[in-house]
């Protein structure tokens, strides 16, 4: 599961930097310059475009945490914590958009697949989860009749 959370991060991150590059710069107008009579227009790329990248930059740094034995069970429940908060917070933003009189339809488009990429990770580390419990439950039943032989019992 550590390397699907560093992939679906470095996803996530991709997806940032393409809406940040792939934007339209907003204009900004400087009340100075209006008032001296300038109209001069400065431009900015809009960092909300970013809010995928700043997902998926934990998710990255949590699976490469994973990867060691000891942070493995902390570093997946923060991964998803992360997702979850992803999953919601892309989701409502994406709903939110379509909802305006006048949708931005290519920022409501990432919003909704950050959403829709946290959504399946959640799923995928509950799916996760499970399975490493019931790994737990049976190594230690395995252990407890391996104890249970060695003593002449049976459990």
């Amino acid at each position: 599961m550590a390397k699907t959370t560093v992939i679906i991060g470095l996803i996530l991150v991709a997806i940032g930097l393409v809406a940040y590059f792939g934007s339209e710069p907003k204009p900004l107008i400087q009340e100075d310059n209006i008032q001296q009579g300038d109209s001069t227009v400065s431009t900015k790329l809009p960092v909300t475009a970013l809010i995928p990248a700043f997902f998926g930059l934990p998710l990255v740094a949590c699976g490469l945490l994973a990867f060691k034995d000891a942070w493995i069970a902390h570093a997946m429940h923060a991964a998803a914590c992360i997702g979850l908060l992803g999953s919601l917070g892309g989701l409502s933003n994406a709903a939110r958009g379509i909802l305006k009189d006048e949708p931005n339809y290519r920022a409501v488009s990432y919003s909704f697949l950050m959403g829709l990429i946290c959504t399946v990770f959640v799923g995928l580390c509950v799916q996760s989860f499970i399975q490493a419990r019931k790994r737990r439950r049976q190594q230690g039943n395995h252990d407890a009749s391996a104890v249970g032989n060695a003593e002449g019992t049976t459990p």
